[in-house]
């Protein structure tokens, strides 16, 4: 059988086919494409003591989740609410986003009751997290539990499931820090 122009041309294509699917791929695996999955956060206030009159009201001045590997930050949601109490079953949110979860978290927030700003710079548990959400099919949320003296509680859960009870994932202790009265009245825009 005589091969002509045509079948040259079609194998030269087929060869640029396999390699684009390979190159393609590789790129998947190297961005953890595989990984990225839909999750959303939120902040809570939360009372140690439901008896005290303390409401552990708080005042989130900034919060921001890292992820070190593709460089992504996410941001409260500008909808979202900034100052909330433990009595107020209203959170604080992050937009839900495919994305890789988080590996590190910047907190900053006042306390009203205790009067004093708190800051958590941390990394965060990654694997404990991804392990988690392996077998899950909706999305999770993670949610940051503050409590008062700068006690602050990471959870992973599932919102639209009613059953699903939150699993702790890690404390943190937050540091008193400084703050002006700026930063509890003028909201800052997002991504600065």
């Amino acid at each position: 059988m005589k091969r002509t122009k045509i079948d040259y041309i079609n194998i030269f294509l087929a060869a640029v086919l396999v390699l684009l699917i390979i190159i393609n791929s590789e790129a998947r695996i190297k961005n953890k494409e595989q990984d990225k999955i839909y999750w959303n956060a939120e902040i809570h206030s939360i009372s140690e003591n439901s008896s005290k009159t303390g409401l552990n009201i708080i005042k989130v001045v900034d919060a921001v989740f890292y992820n070190n590997f593709n460089h992504s930050t996410i941001y409260i949601d500008y909808d979202s609410k900034e100052l909330m109490s433990s009595k107020s079953r209203d959170s604080i949110y992050f937009r839900t986003q495919k994305e890789l979860l988080p590996d590190s978290l910047s907190l900053k927030y006042f306390s009203i009751d205790e009067r004093k700003f708190y800051l958590l710079t941390t990394k965060l548990s990654y694997l404990k997290m991804k392990d988690w959400v392996k077998n899950i099919e909706m999305a999770s949320t993670l949610r940051l539990e503050i409590q008062s003296r700068g006690k602050i509680l990471l959870k992973i859960g599932q919102l639209e499931d009613k059953n699903s009870k939150f699993q702790l994932i890690e404390n943190f202790q937050a540091e008193e820090t400084i703050g002006s009265i700026d930063m509890l009245v003028y909201k800052k825009s997002l991504g600065s």
